[in-house]
């Protein structure tokens, strides 16, 4: 059986479970001090399709946090999903690292808007917060050399558009919306929700 990531619970009676293995997310909650476990979920994403971008990543996150509450008592359960959106095309998950060469090279120099989805589900109260915003970055334009270095050096295929939020740090050249995306969750409606729920923050 596999292991879960286990992290001291943050009170004696109420989990925190991140349904999720994105290092940026687990980092988020690190940060902001909390104990938690990772948990992921196993839905069928391609499943889940809405042509309005923002209610799907609402409904990619409402779907894992429901999937996670079906198996597991007692919990704040966080989930998030993001989707990525360059000249209307909606960037997937690449399915090798030759792929994802090629969507780097798709959006060197151009604009991307990322749409964040959060949901956060307390199992006992039935309290649910699901939300979505977005933000859009300027990407500087790239060798393929730092391309294929990024490519070689992070598990691009489990990403979407084939990197995660520490990839604007390297290649963002201008950004315009909250810097709490680079953790992939909205960070303070987040922090809202779990002190609105007992949790210190």
């Amino acid at each position: 059986m596999k292991k879960y990531i286990k992290h001291e619970k943050i009170t004696k009676d109420m989990r925190i479970i991140l349904a999720s293995e994105s290092l940026l997310r687990g980092k988020a909650l690190e940060i902001l001090g909390l104990k938690f476990e990772k948990i992921p979920s196993h839905i069928d994403e391609d499943a889940i399709q809405d042509k309005d971008n923002r209610k799907r990543v609402r409904m990619l996150a409402e779907a894992k946090a429901a999937e996670i509450a079906r198996r597991e008592k007692g919990a704040i359960i966080i989930s998030g999903d993001l989707i990525t959106i360059v000249e209307g095309k909606v960037l997937e998950k690449p399915k090798d690292i030759e792929e994802a060469v090629q969507m780097f090279k798709f959006f060197s120099g151009k604009e991307m808007e990322i749409i964040a989805g959060l949901c956060v589900l307390n199992t006992e109260t039935k309290k649910i917060l699901s939300i979505s915003d977005s933000y859009k970055v300027k990407w500087r334009t790239l060798n393929e050399e730092e391309i294929r270095d990024y490519c070689r050096r992070y598990p691009v295929t489990k990403f979407a558009a084939a990197f995660e939020g520490d990839a604007l740090l390297r290649f963002g050249e201008s950004s315009n919306g909250p810097y709490p995306f680079l953790t992939g969750l909205p960070m303070k409606q987040l922090i809202e929700f779990l002190r609105a729920n007992g949790i210190k923050i």
